[in-house]
């Protein structure tokens, strides 16, 4: 639930808000004010939207022995490689410091603002798009200092239990679809929202997919020939497989030998067609083609 007033910071450090821009500037200057939770806004640590930038704001309170909430978008890691590269590097770099929690959005963070009104995971590609489906439930919602300042966007926003709402579908959406947003860890951070143990346990994606009866469905889906067609479907379905075993150890299944082999026998099959597909290959051979065999035996018991 959403609370009025933290009491849960007393003793902890007071987190640094680090943003790509004046949207989150804005945001949490709002929420700062709504809820009156203790942390650390300041104009210099909002500006250009780079890894290295928003990296180099992060060494700045690192140092001073702060502890830092990084907000940004990850959609420009879709058409920009090296930002790709050093985004996955920054990643992997703080993943294990407690001191760093990394918020990113992709393709942004309205994707957040949008899950307060829809339940939806669906593709968007760019922030424009999300925008586009945004206004149709905050009508005047501009990303402009005029529009931004003004806090009732935010006060209508987090109305009638929307603020829960959005957290919850951003948990049960986990990062795997084509649209995610993990600004609801920072929600939980700061102690505006506190999400129930159930909710918050990864794991519990398995087990309701398993009591959907989905799981080996989509396992048989994503290591399909028709699925793996280029490398960057390769990346995607990786990344799906892995957060699967990542959740596996939380799941009720946890013990379930036959799901860790398949999820294993997935991930091989995956990066068999990966690495098919990222060397050079004759023109007469289908990209793939030769590990795509042991598909048809994915969900076979």
């Amino acid at each position: 639930m959403a609370r009025k007033e933290s009491t849960k910071q007393r003793n902890e450090a007071i987190p640094t808000i680090i943003g790509a821009g004046i949207t989150e500037k804005w945001y949490f200057t709002h929420l700062q004010a709504k809820y009156r939770v203790r942390m650390k806004i300041r104009p210099r640590f909002f500006g250009k939207e780079t890894v290295f930038m928003l990296e180099k704001k992060l060494s700045e309170v690192l140092k001073d022995g702060g502890r830092a909430i990084i907000v940004f978008d990850a959609d420009v890691s879709t058409w920009n490689k090296a930002e790709k590269d050093r985004l996955e590097t920054m990643k992997s770099k703080y993943a294990k410091n407690n001191r760093v929690l990394l918020c990113d959005s992709m393709p942004s963070i309205e994707y957040w603002f949008l899950l307060h009104y829809v339940n939806t995971n669906r593709h968007f590609g760019t922030s424009k798009a999300v925008i586009m489906e945004l206004v149709k439930h905050i009508k005047e919602f501009d990303k402009t200092e005029t529009f931004l300042k003004n806090q009732k966007w935010v006060d209508d926003m987090s109305a009638d239990g929307r603020f829960e709402s959005a957290a919850q579908r951003a948990v049960a959406f986990g990062t795997s679809g084509e649209s995610y947003t993990n600004v609801w860890k920072a929600m939980q951070e700061l102690h505006i929202v506190e999400l129930e143990a159930s909710q918050e346990n990864p794991g519990n994606r398995i087990d309701k997919l398993v009591e959907q009866d989905m799981l080996f469905f989509i396992l048989g889906t994503v290591v399909s020939a028709d699925s793996l067609v280029d490398a960057e479907s390769c990346e995607k379905a990786l990344k799906i497989v892995r957060e699967l075993k990542e959740d596996l150890p939380l799941s009720k299944l946890k013990d379930d030998k036959k799901l860790k082999t398949r999820l294993d026998e997935a991930e091989q099959i995956i990066m068999c067609d990966l690495e098919t597909f990222q060397k050079p290959r004759s023109s007469s051979e289908t990209p793939g083609q030769i590990w795509h065999e042991p598909t048809k035996r994915l969900g076979e018991d």
